[in-house]
């Protein structure tokens, strides 16, 4: 594996890099670096080649090719981080470049791997495919004796279950089942003294998808999630034009979540990645290394 390319894009606050790698069966993946506000340094990883699930609405990725294995994994965490002369403790790792991380049968080497190194925080952001329950609960059960903190990003597009099957190809979990599977993980770690790190709830949404504040309170205990908004760059998925979020409408979300006692988070793409068009998937970025 090796670096091929990478090029930078800034602006008053916040910086960020996009990584081109080549694999040794010569396949490209992408990462990136993300300093947000000048606070926060994350590093973006990819952990298939392509994608099984495919989310229209957030990536149209290519095809399923292969998993990434640990050592392509880690291979581009210390690329990063040694071309930002990053220290680990001020290091997140974050699963949320090309593929589906629970669909990875490495996603607990990989784990395993990101802890041995001493890295504080790990993001795994994932669409919940309907057979990766078993996946999340064991890379949970290993966490429990690790200083490493896991934050789950759960990546919806809707309040409505048809919705959200319409725009994948593969099949997700209801909104019933994340519900059950939450629950699961409080109470291993209320069980194991294990300090407990909401389960993110992140909407990717447009004008036209359901959001629905009530289907989130007969579902969602604020005790164990919270609700992060993110407005969908304008692109087109499946055909089909989507209207982008407005100001008005993310706000009336925002009062509604917060009114229901949920923590909420504004998870809107910040300027400089919605101007260089590296927030609607991972197929715009073969267009900015040419």
């Amino acid at each position: 594996m090796k670096l091929l390319n990478c090029k930078e894009f800034s602006d008053d606050e916040n910086q960020t890099i996009q990584f081109q790698f080549e694999n040794d069966d010569k396949t490209i993946c992408y990462s990136g670096f993300w300093k947000k506000k000048n606070y926060e340094n994350i590093i973006s990883v990819t952990t298939q080649i392509g994608c099984n699930t495919q989310c229209a609405l957030f990536c149209n990725v290519q095809k399923y090719v292969r998993n990434i294995n640990v050592t392509e994994l880690m291979y581009q965490v210390e690329t990063i981080k040694n071309y930002m002369n990053l220290n680990n403790q001020f290091i997140k790792v974050a699963m949320v470049k090309e593929g589906e991380p629970f669909d990875n049968y490495y996603i607990e080497d990989m784990l395993e791997a990101i802890n041995q190194n001493k890295m504080p925080y790990l993001k795994i952001s994932t669409s919940v495919p309907y057979d990766c329950k078993q996946r999340i609960i064991n890379v949970f059960r290993k966490n429990i004796d690790m200083d490493l903190e896991i934050q789950l990003q759960i990546s919806l597009s809707s309040t409505n279950d048809d919705f959200r099957m319409k725009h994948v190809k593969k099949r997700l979990m209801t909104l019933e089942e994340i519900c059950i599977i939450g629950n699961d993980l409080y109470k291993t770690n209320i069980y194991n003294n294990k300090k407990f790190i909401y389960l993110t709830l992140s909407f990717t949404i447009y004008e036209e998808s359901e959001f629905d504040i009530e289907v989130i309170k007969r579902y969602f205990s604020p005790e164990i999630f919270c609700i992060r908004i993110r407005d969908a760059s304008n692109s087109v998925a499946r055909g089909k034009n989507y209207t982008r979020l407005t100001e008005k409408i993310f706000l009336k979300y925002k009062i509604e979540i917060e009114k229901a006692g949920y923590l909420f988070i504004d998870g809107r793409s910040e300027q400089i990645a919605v101007d260089n068009m590296l927030t609607i998937g991972l197929y715009e970025l073969k267009g900015v290394f040419k």
